[in-house]
């Protein structure tokens, strides 16, 4: 297509010497014109040295010498040049040379002394090394996993009411036991009499009533006979510095559109009882964003000080705030006429007097 467009393109260069019988020898690059392909045969592209054969960037070091001064140093460390930053920490050392006649204030062509000259030279034996780092050109992931193989794709369903309700009782079954053990070791398997006598007379849990139905921690009361839900009967207890506890307060919360803390907490009790839950329902109902954002007060103008006319004692309507006001269509017979007004405010204590104006 670029051909048919007048765009010729030439210098083609492969590691692959099936492609290269391909391509005529007048399109090849220079290096590749007999198809001899060494370690050593590099080719220049933008800037960076490709080793045709390994498939490797390679960096040329066979730099002029250049005289052991400030101007030589910066010329050396500039004409290694490598845009992509894989020899940077090898420019490191002679960039922190430099800077050491610069801080003696060295002139461009003055020689640098014999410390710096010995670092100077170690360096230059060192960068010689550079010859033989080999950056792969093209890098594979090794735990590729073929997509042309076929596959046993599992069909994605949404899950079930049974295994949601499975993950919930797990979920507070394992909070319960946690926040609440011993109540939960003295409930398991013994009677309501004996559950409630175990608790301790201190604990706050005592006046709940608290028993174990379907392996959860409940409020007991005296509910049993009422047509109410199991939930609503026996609410599930819930300890109020739990995440599992926040995390339904919030729910509940955003659920009944940040309603206030009253219908959070009467939601919440036809399922669960919070230990604490009117003080947990307000931390987090304080913490919230939206409930703050509607709450907000409109911000109040502050007020200039008050002229020095309205301070002080002085002379009834010394100071005096003339308004003239209307017009006002009063009937006189069976025409209307216009009226208007004129108030006279004293400032001192705001006193008014008015008067009719008979004419404009």
């Amino acid at each position: 297509m670029l051909k048919l467009g007048g765009f010729r393109i030439h210098k083609w260069v492969s590691n692959n010497p099936e492609v290269l019988n391909v391509i005529p020898i007048s399109e090849r690059a220079s290096e590749l014109l007999d198809l001899d392909i060494s370690d050593s045969t590099l080719h220049k592209t933008l800037g960076l040295c490709w080793s045709i054969k390994t498939d490797c960037c390679r960096f040329k070091v066979d730099l002029p010498t250049r005289p052991a001064t400030k101007r030589g140093i910066l010329s050396r460390i500039a004409s290694l040049y490598e845009p992509l930053g894989f020899v940077a920490p090898f420019l490191l050392q002679p960039k922190r040379l430099l800077q050491r006649p610069c801080e003696k204030k060295f002139g461009w062509d003055e020689c640098i002394d014999t410390a710096m000259e010995t670092l100077w030279d170690c360096w230059q034996r060192d960068i010689q090394g550079v010859k033989t780092l080999g950056i792969p050109r093209c890098i594979m992931p090794t735990r590729f996993d073929s997509n042309k193989e076929e596959k046993c794709v599992l069909s994605l369903r949404p899950l079930q009411l049974a295994e949601l309700r499975a993950a919930e009782y797990s979920l507070l079954q394992y909070v319960q036991q946690h926040a609440f053990p011993h109540l939960y070791n003295s409930l398991v398997g013994k009677s309501r009499s004996a559950e409630t006598q175990n608790v301790n007379s201190t604990n706050s849990l005592r006046k709940l009533s608290p028993i174990l139905l379907e392996g959860l921690i409940r409020v007991g009361g005296r509910l049993q006979n009422s047509g109410l839900s199991q939930s609503r009967k026996h609410p599930i207890i819930l300890p109020s510095q739990q995440p599992v506890t926040h995390c339904l307060i919030k729910h509940y919360h955003e659920l009944e559109g940040h309603m206030g803390i009253s219908q959070a907490i009467a939601i919440m009790r036809q399922k669960f009882w919070v230990v604490k839950g009117t003080a947990a329902v307000k931390r987090l109902v304080h913490r919230c964003l939206s409930c703050k954002a509607r709450s907000m007060k409109p911000a109040e103008q502050l007020m200039a000080p008050l002229p020095p006319c309205r301070l002080g004692p002085d002379y009834a309507f010394a100071t005096t705030d003339v308004d003239y006001f209307g017009p006002f269509f009063v009937r006189d017979g069976r025409e209307s006429r216009k009226r208007y007004g004129c108030s006279f405010s004293w400032l001192k204590t705001s006193a008014l007097r008015g008067r009719s104006l008979l004419i404009d």
